[in-house]
């Protein structure tokens, strides 16, 4: 050691001149910096490249096979001792790391959401020209449900923090057959035996596969009703209306309304009593599941011209836009015989061209304001007329009321929805309230139309509408009512949900029945009816056994957990009253959901026949001396003809 350092003191002490130190240091660095350098694979000189690929099993295993490929951006080699892969999934088995076919050692740790896989690479060298791939496969148990028939799949498709170049998926079709892929560049193929499907570029954090058959939302209401005045009054709350594409399903309301009401549209109210100076909070939660266009009504005119009436913010105050229109029609090789024409009358190919150029015309004409969907953005409405007077700026229910106009003009029955538009379509960062258009077609049923939306946000209706438009309210008489009165402090809440509940209808019954009085023959009393399932009900009839039917309220709804009871006014036969006894009645209760299914419910009760006790002696000496009277006259009567034969 002594020797060592005694030669390099006398190197240092030839060489003193500052020039020749100088060049020895510099020759020095850029060795070191030649060399290779030790470092985990994180380090900012290293790119990520992943492709994912998800096997999902009958038994509702998920295999995920993660390959990716570790990149040097540096021109210096890396020494690589180790690298941390992050897996979206916190609990998996049968982990397996690879490099070339060579197995690698590795250690994992569970996290709230994730797993982190440390592999050990063995000091392996990684230069720009020579990646690192790793082939990382392992089973996340029980992903769904075994043999569940699936409604939507959400899939991660970040790894380690990055995004994935590309995704490969394998479904089994006994789990379910894609309908769409949500928000990303896909190809799906599908066999007997399974659907395949391979993205490109996945955007977002997941991906999102959605299966033939129902999609579930669950809804939660809070709103506080308040009466400030000195008089009893009577609030509303709107609830989400079944409609031809959704069906709701109401799990709890509390408390139970005082009465439930459905208008012309087909909207649904709970009515609350508040007296003065009264405040309640209520509270709803249920489901909505938007289910496949299944629309089979048939709309007669002029039964139903209000779906065809021009008014107000529905209505063109000049033909000028109407011969504007017709021109553009015409320019795109559509003419009707009349300006406006009755589109009805065309077949329907010609039907589906005139639909998609309304649209085009109205996204063309318009131009949507930029806080459309500010949350408080006051935008002012200015109806079918005003907006293609300012033209730009205007608010999404100027687009609905032209749109309305327009088609109503050519007697294309139509109406406006208030409702919310959710994120589930990976097209909005959340979701939010919002209106659209609903237009009828022959053949097809109701069919949605949201330009504005279109427009705005390069938004696809005809894929994703049925799949987070959720419909509220409906308007087709009036363009301002009702309104959707949910205020700051309210809730109105959507999540998607794979829970798709099923039907229950039923009712439940009882007749109290007042005691008849003899001699009077009046019966009186009530039939008390009660929801005890989760749809909502509309009552049709409540018939006796001797088809007398009680007065029913037009528009009678039963939300689940309501009662209604119902009055019985009657007169009985006089045959009932001959004696003290009970008598049997029974009462058929029919109701229909929103959707016309139909259930009925048989009641039994007796009635019971009360008499004085003077009632049935003098009931036996009535007959008795109707008996005498009659064997009286049939004596008289005989002797009168015996006398005519002598």
């Amino acid at each position: 050691m002594r020797s060592s350092v005694g030669y390099l003191k006398k190197i240092l002490r030839k060489f003193r001149n500052p020039l020749i130190i100088s060049l020895l240091f510099t020759v020095l660095f850029i060795v070191l910096l030649a060399s290779p350098k030790l470092a985990i694979a994180q380090s900012s000189e290293v790119d990520t490249a992943s492709i994912a690929t998800y096997s999902l099993s009958t038994n509702g295993d998920l295999n995920v096979t993660l390959q990716q490929r570790l990149a040097n951006t540096s021109k210096t080699p890396i020494v690589v001792k180790y690298y941390t892969a992050t897996v979206p999934f916190s609990q998996i088995d049968s982990i397996k790391v690879s490099n070339s076919a060579q197995s690698l050692d590795h250690s994992e740790t569970q996290l709230t959401n994730s797993t982190q896989i440390r592999i050990d690479l063995n000091d392996k060298s990684l230069s720009k020209n020579k990646p690192i791939d790793l082939s990382i496969t392992f089973t996340v148990p029980r992903f769904v449900p075994q043999n569940a028939q699936l409604t939507s799949l959400n899939l991660p498709v970040q790894f380690s923090g990055s995004e994935t170049d590309k995704i490969l998926v394998t479904i089994p079709s006994e789990l379910g057959k894609i309908s769409q892929v949500l928000n990303s560049d896909s190809n799906v193929t599908s066999t007997d035996r399974q659907s395949s499907i391979s993205i490109n570029s996945p955007k977002g954090a997941e991906v999102k596969i959605l299966f033939q058959g129902n999609i579930g939302y669950k809804f939660s209401i809070k709103k506080v009703l308040n009466n400030p005045s000195d008089t009893k009054r009577v609030a509303e709350v709107p609830i989400p209306r079944s409609s031809f594409n959704q069906e709701i399903f109401l799990n709890s309301v509390i408390p139970i309304p005082d009465r439930s009401f459905k208008d012309e549209d087909g909207n649904i109210f709970l009515l609350y009593t508040l007296e003065p100076n009264e405040q309640k909070i209520i509270g709803v939660e249920g489901n909505i599941v938007l289910q496949p266009n299944k629309d089979t009504e048939v709309l007669v005119f002029p039964q139903n011209q209000e779906l065809v009436k021009q008014e107000s913010y529905w209505s063109l105050d000049s033909e000028t836009e109407l011969k504007r229109f017709d021109l553009y029609l015409r320019k795109n090789n559509l003419v009707l015989d009349e300006n406006p024409g009755n589109v009805q009358s065309l077949d329907q190919k010609e039907k589906e061209i005139f639909y998609s150029l309304v649209y085009k015309y109205i996204i063309d004409r318009l131009n949507i304001s930029p806080d459309f969907l500010a949350e408080k953005a006051a935008l002012i409405r200015s109806g079918a007329s005003g907006s293609i007077t300012k033209s730009s700026n205007v608010s999404t229910e100027d687009y609905s009321d032209l749109l309305i106009a327009l088609l109503r003009a050519y007697q294309v029955p139509s109406r406006m929805v208030l409702g919310y538009v959710t994120n589930e379509s990976s097209s909005f960062e959340k979701g939010f309230f919002h209106n659209w258009v609903e237009y009828w077609d022959s053949e097809l049923g109701w069919q949605i139309a949201d330009p504005a939306l279109e427009e705005a946000a390069n938004y696809k209706v005809k894929t994703d509408a049925n799949i987070d438009h959720l419909s509220i309210l409906v308007r087709s008489q009036s363009p301002t009512s009702p309104k959707l009165n949910f205020i700051e402090g309210d809730v109105l809440e959507f999540n998607f949900t794979s829970e798709i509940p099923g039907d229950i209808v039923a009712l439940e019954g009882d007749a109290q029945l007042d005691p008849v009085q003899v001699p009077s023959n009046s019966l009186s009393g009530s039939v008390q009816i009660q929801n005890t399932g989760n749809k909502i009900l509309e009552l049709s009839s409540i018939t006796d056994s001797r088809q007398n039917k009680v007065d029913l309220p037009a528009n009678t709804i039963l939300v689940p957990g309501q009662k209604f009871s119902a009055e019985v006014n009657e007169v009985l036969p006089i045959t009932d009253l001959l004696q003290n006894s009970e008598k049997a009645l029974s009462y058929k209760v029919t109701a229909t959901t929103l959707k016309d299914s139909s259930i009925s419910q048989e009641i039994s009760s007796k009635i019971e026949i009360k008499t004085y006790w003077w009632w049935t002696p003098m009931v036996y000496i009535i007959c008795t001396v109707g008996y005498l009277i009659l064997l009286l006259l049939l004596g008289i009567l005989f002797k009168k003809l015996t006398k005519k034969k002598k």
